[in-house]
C-alpha cells in the first residue's frame, strides 16, 4: 500500500430533544493500494472478490485497528472500512478513543499490515502522517483582551511544528465560526514556534466576532480553538458626538475627552464666560480651549467642577464622572501599588502608570516620557482654564476631574505630564477647567 496521511475530527452531534452533545470520533485515512492506483491520485474500479456490492466509488475494502501504544500492543479496536476510489475511507470510532494514544493499523488482504512510525494521539482536530512527518502544527489561541469598539487583542502558542517549520501564523476572525486563512480578515505575525500576539483591527462596534489562531507548515494548516466576543457599542452623547471605550481591568472607560454641550435632560451648560465670571462661578460652565473649534475636535471641553456634579447629568445615560476611588481602581489595574494610591502628588512612577494611559501622540511634546497607552486609555495634553491666567498647559498636561470633592471649594483631579510616567493625583478650586471621561455605570 502507498500511504498518505489520516485526520481525526472530533465534531459535535446532537442526541437528545435536551441539546446534550457527544462527541464522536470520525477517523479519515487516505491510502492506495498498489495494483489498483492508476494516475491522478485515483485507483481502479471495485475488484469483483472484494466483497462490495459494485458501487464505482469504492475500490475496496481495508481493515483499521487501533493497538495500544506499549507491549503487548493489544489490538483495543478493529473495523472494516470502504476505500474509495480516491483513496480516503471514512470510519467512526469508539468515544473512548479521546485523549487516548494508539498505534493506527491499516490491513488489506493482499498487502503486508501497516502499521503508524508512532503513537497518535487523538484529539480534537489531530492530523498525521504515517511516516511521523510533516504532521500539522499544533497551535491554541489566546483569550481576547482590550476589547474595544473596533479593535482587540488575541493571539497564539504553537507548541510544536508538526515536524516541519511554521512557516505563517497568526489569527483569523469572521462574524461567522469557523474562519479560516482564505479570508482577508487575519493577521500575519512572523513564522516558528512559541507564543505570538495579534492586533485585529478594522472591527465594528456592537457586533459579536469568531477568531481562532493558525499555524501553517507543509503539511498545511491547523486551528487553534475558536473563541467568540463582542465588540463594545459605539456610545455617543445628546450632541451626537461618539466615543470610543475601552476595558480597563473591570472598568468600562471613554477612551476620548467629553464634548458635550448639554446636560442629559438637554439643557444647555453655560460657556462663553470672561475671566472674572469663569473665576467667580459657582454653577456648571465649559470652555474651549482658546476659543478655538479645532482644540474642541481634538482634545474636548474643558468643564468647570459644578458641571461634574450638577444633577441633571454630565455623561450619557448608564455613564458618570468617576469618583477618586474609581480613578484607584484604574490606577491598581494598571499595577499601580496600594501603598501609593492615596498619597497626594506624582504616583505610580516606578511601574510606569501614567505611561500606560497617554497616547502615543506627536500632540504631547516630544520627549513624552513613557508614553506607550498599553491601556487604551488615549490620554491627551488638553491643557486646563484656571483662575489665574486662562489657558494653561496644553501640549504639555492633561487634566481630568473627580466627581470626589474634598471640601465646598476643592475637588480632586488627575493630571499626566509629557516628562513622566507617573500619574498627579491632587486637588484644585472647583472653578478650574478640566477634560472629563465617562466611566460606565
Amino acid at each position: 500500500m502507498k500511504l498518505e496521511k489520516l485526520c481525526l475530527a472530533v465534531f459535535c452531534l446532537l442526541t437528545s430533544l435536551h441539546f446534550g452533545v457527544a462527541q464522536i470520533p470520525d477517523l479519515t485515512v487516505k491510502l492506495y493500494i498498489e495494483g489498483l492506483y492508476v494516475s491522478g491520485g485515483f485507483m481502479g474500479l471495485p475488484l469483483v472478490n472484494s466483497g462490495l456490492s459494485g458501487n464505482a466509488q469504492h475500490a475496496d475494502s481495508i481493515t483499521l485497528q487501533l493497538a495500544q501504544p506499549t507491549a503487548p500492543y493489544t489490538i483495543a479496536w478493529t473495523g472494516r472500512v470502504l476505500l474509495r476510489t480516491n483513496g480516503f475511507a471514512v470510519t467512526n470510532l469508539p468515544g473512548t478513543v479521546i485523549g487516548q494514544s494508539y498505534y493506527i493499523v491499516v490491513k488489506h488482504r493482499f498487502s503486508l499490515e501497516t502499521w503508524s512510525k508512532q503513537p497518535v494521539f487523538f484529539g480534537p482536530n489531530t492530523y498525521w502522517n504515517f511516516s511521523g512527518i510533516s504532521q500539522f502544527p499544533t497551535v491554541t489561541t489566546t483569550a481576547l483582551s482590550s476589547v474595544q469598539n473596533t479593535t482587540a487583542l488575541s493571539g497564539g502558542t504553537i507548541s510544536s511544528d508538526g515536524g516541519s517549520a511554521v512557516t505563517a501564523r497568526g489569527v483569523c476572525w469572521s462574524t461567522s465560526p469557523g474562519p479560516t486563512v482564505a479570508l482577508l480578515t487575519k493577521t500575519t505575525n512572523g513564522s516558528g514556534t512559541g507564543s505570538y500576539t495579534s492586533n485585529i483591527t478594522s472591527l465594528s462596534a456592537g457586533i459579536t466576532y469568531y477568531v481562532r489562531a493558525y499555524a501553517t507548515n507543509t503539511a498545511g494548516t491547523a486551528y487553534g480553538n475558536e473563541i467568540s466576543f463582542s465588540t463594545l457599542n459605539l456610545l455617543t452623547d445628546i450632541d451626537g458626538n461618539a466615543y470610543d471605550t475601552v476595558v480597563i481591568g473591570t472598568q468600562v472607560w471613554m477612551s476620548k475627552n467629553l464634548r458635550v454641550s448639554k446636560y442629559r435632560n438637554g439643557d444647555p451648560i453655560p460657556t462663553n464666560l470672561n475671566n472674572t465670571d469663569w473665576q467667580n462661578d459657582t454653577s456648571g460652565a465649559y470652555a474651549i480651549y482658546n476659543n478655538t473649534t479645532t482644540n474642541d475636535s481634538i482634545y474636548g471641553k474643558l468643564y468647570n467642577w459644578y458641571a461634574v456634579a450638577d444633577p441633571r447629568g454630565l455623561c450619557p445615560v448608564g455613564w458618570h464622572v468617576p469618583s477618586d476611588a474609581e480613578w484607584q481602581t484604574l490606577e491598581t489595574a494598571l499595577g499601580m501599588p496600594a501603598a501609593e494610591l492615596n498619597n497626594q502628588g506624582s504616583r505610580g512612577s516606578a511601574q510606569n502608570v501614567g505611561g500606560k494611559m497617554k497616547s502615543v501622540s506627536p500632540l504631547w511634546l516630544s520627549n513624552n516620557a513613557g508614553a506607550t497607552n498599553s491601556s487604551g486609555f488615549a490620554g491627551l495634553p488638553g491643557g486646563n482654564r484656571n483662575n489665574i491666567i486662562t489657558y494653561f498647559g496644553i501640549g504639555d498636561d492633561g487634566y481630568w476631574w473627580s466627581s470626589t470633592q474634598v471640601s465646598t471649594t476643592n475637588a480632586w483631579f488627575r493630571n499626566l505630564n509629557y516628562s513622566m510616567g507617573y500619574v498627579y493625583r491632587n486637588y484644585l478650586n472647583k472653578s478650574y477647567g478640566f477634560s472629563v471621561r465617562c466611566v460606565r455605570d
